[in-house]
């Protein structure tokens, strides 16, 4: 017996810009960047919308709709998705680490929602539920219209009165092979950025007076260095101290990232705190938690451009500590940060190459 129909309200927030952004970048870092957005998007679902596909940059959902959900609830929760989205395109480039295209071309993504209703049809296909239906067709091919911009609402005219929301929609149609024309009505949406909320702050570095200090001169460009010192994936193999290094490999690491050093008696909670960058200067710093009886230090590298086949990487360990440990702590704390930087100068003037500084 074939499944009865049912009218239902079909929802699609889709990103715009995310053909370009996967053509010209690394796909590792733009599909995990696509992954955390189209998760934001998720997390501010008021509507009790249901998921049915995960389409690549766009999300199908739909509600079944015994009485038509009203316009400004509609635009309720496209505002929500939308601010949520900007605001961690805003994280994304206040706090960024890795320059590769996708990376720093983040910001110029958008945001579309295509809105419909209509009779569909859910159907079981081994373990998933989809829905279908001419009404699904056509929701999908509203996506491809000549709406001039990347952020927009698109309600076609079978959603109710978009008059009573207050805001100025505009009028358009679409000829579609096989539906023929198709009204529907837009409203440009890209003054919405401007309530973006706030990010949040982040803590200030703690800097003590006598830092530990050490500096080396590694035949790279600095920026080349800067991959390699900020790469997670290659942590482990300049830092012999380590047991291992624990970080999250779906994501790409930013300012607020947190990551667990394994030593051979305790594991240290890291935390990216800036990364400061300059044509002739790159400061990157990171926060330590649980080292040793210390509860918390910041370890800074700053590296200064020589020429353009070399730099100078300095680096600087803040921590508060009272006499005598000072006398027994900084020494090996000294020795264990040289060994380190040692190994990675070798590594990047005889190992390492543009193709390995994947930063993930």
């Amino acid at each position: 017996m074939a499944n009865a129909s049912f009218n239902a309200l079909i929802f699609i927030p889709d990103i715009s810009g995310f053909t370009k952004f996967v053509n010209k970048t690394s796909i590792e870092h733009s599909s995990a960047i696509i992954k955390e957005l189209l998760e934001v998007i998720m997390d501010k679902n008021s509507l009790g919308l249901q998921l049915v596909e995960i389409e690549g940059d766009a999300l199908l959902y739909y509600k079944k709709e015994k009485n038509p959900t009203s316009t400004d609830k509609i635009m309720e929760q496209c505002k929500s998705m939308f601010l949520a989205f900007h605001q961690h395109l805003k994280l994304y480039e206040r706090d960024r680490i890795c320059n590769c295209e996708a990376c720093s071309g983040t910001h110029k993504l958008g945001l579309k929602f295509i809105v419909h209703t209509g009779e569909i049809v859910l159907q079981q296909i081994f373990d998933r539920e989809k829905i279908m239906g001419k009404e699904v067709i056509l929701a999908h091919r509203l996506m491809k219209n000549e709406v001039q911009s990347d952020n927009y609402i698109l309600l076609s005219d079978t959603v109710g009165d978009n008059e009573s929301t207050g805001f100025e929609f505009q009028a358009g149609t679409e000829e579609y092979p096989e539906l023929g024309t198709i009204p529907f009505n837009f409203l440009h949406v890209d003054k919405w950025i401007q309530e973006t909320p706030e990010l949040p702050e982040h803590g200030p570095i703690k800097y003590v007076s006598n830092p530990v200090k050490i500096s080396i001169q590694i035949e790279k460009d600095i920026d080349f260095v800067h991959r390699f010192l900020v790469s997670l994936k290659h942590r482990k193999e300049w830092s012999p101290q380590l047991v291992d290094f624990i970080y999250d490999e779906q994501k790409i690491d930013r300012i607020g990232s947190a990551h667990d050093c394994v030593l051979p008696d305790n594991i240290i909670h890291i935390t990216s705190v800036t990364n400061e960058q300059g044509k002739e200067h790159i400061t990157y710093a990171e926060k330590a938690d649980k080292l040793g009886i210390i509860p918390e230090s910041f370890q800074l590298f700053k590296l200064k451009r020589l020429d353009d086949n070399s730099c100078e990487v300095n680096v600087e360990h803040h921590i508060k500590l009272f006499f005598p440990l000072n006398l027994l702590i900084k020494p090996k704390l000294k020795k264990g940060l040289q060994t380190g930087l040692n190994e990675f100068k070798r590594l990047c003037e005889s190992t390492w190459s543009e193709e390995d500084a994947v930063i993930i």
